[in-house]
């Protein structure tokens, strides 16, 4: 699809819907008070993975951070992803228009890849290797032949009803020139998980979205959060699903988590770099 001409004077941070600075330092607030609180409790409890020393640690960095004393760059911290997710949508925005400055009419598409055969146990999701998770996807993405350029981000969800998480990515893909290579790519996936983590329900590990609302749409796929999914039935008996926030002990595990991952973690790319760089030039 050609993106409408008024996207190239608008820019992420200008869109009402996106959370503001303000919402962000209050939202790190609400994260600073809770890993306090929570350290007292798991101060008395015996096997956590993180200890009360490092809930205290990851508040006082969140809470230096927004004091305006210094940017913390954790992915536990609200504020400074926001800033991240700013920059990276508005990078990807000036990539796509410069294209098409350059007459190269080019379609895209939103896909998300579910990974029901490497869903992980409740308090098992600190292990979870990513770089090696994304090194499959890249060897996946070459052998069906896929020229790029993807980019998104990895995620990890807890699902509340087989109380596992489930990894999986949301991407932007180039599908002009890629037409035969994603339809292989759902083949692949479709027999590398072929059973849903939940019963009687049917995988869908390849899901495409329209490319409709470019700046929502590449703010979605950078939230650097983890969620609990829980499962609810439409009036009309259709299963959906709904995102809400963690349980408060379990929030404050993946926000240790999330701290320990590098700021280049979680993001994805394949054969991107040099489409990126282009319009920054």
């Amino acid at each position: 699809m050609k993106l409408d001409i008024f996207l190239a004077g608008i820019r992420l941070e200008e869109c009402d819907w996106l959370m503001s600075e303000y919402e962000a330092y209050l939202e790190n607030d609400y994260r600073i008070k809770l890993l306090r609180k929570m350290a007292d409790h798991v101060y008395q409890s015996r096997g956590q993975r993180y200890s009360c020393g490092q809930l205290h640690e990851l508040a006082d960095k969140l809470e230096s951070c927004n004091e305006g004393l210094y940017q913390c760059k954790s992915v536990a911290c609200k504020k400074c992803n926001r800033l991240f997710k700013i920059e990276r949508v508005n990078n990807i925005i000036a990539s796509i228009l410069l294209d098409q400055e350059q007459a190269l009419d080019a379609e895209y598409g939103i896909y998300t890849i579910v990974q029901y055969s490497r869903g992980v146990d409740a308090y098992d999701f600190v292990n979870y290797d990513i770089p090696k998770d994304k090194d499959r996807l890249r060897k996946l993405l070459s052998r069906c032949g896929i020229s790029g350029p993807v980019l998104g981000a990895f995620e990890l969800d807890f699902h509340d009803s087989p109380q596992k998480w489930l990894p999986h990515y949301h991407v932007l893909m180039r599908k002009s020139g890629n037409e035969e290579a994603i339809e292989r790519l759902g083949e692949r996936l479709s027999k590398l998980h072929p059973k849903h983590i939940k019963q009687n329900r049917q995988a869908r590990p390849f899901m495409k979205q329209e490319f409709r609302d470019p700046l929502k749409q590449l703010s979605y796929l950078h939230k650097l959060a983890c969620f609990e999914v829980r499962d609810y039935q439409s009036f009309w008996g259709t299963n959906l699903t709904k995102k809400y926030r963690l349980n408060k002990l379990m929030f404050c595990e993946s926000l240790c988590w999330l701290d320990e991952q590098d700021r280049r973690t979680l993001p994805f790319q394949w054969n991107a770099r040099a489409w990126l760089k282009k319009s920054k030039v």
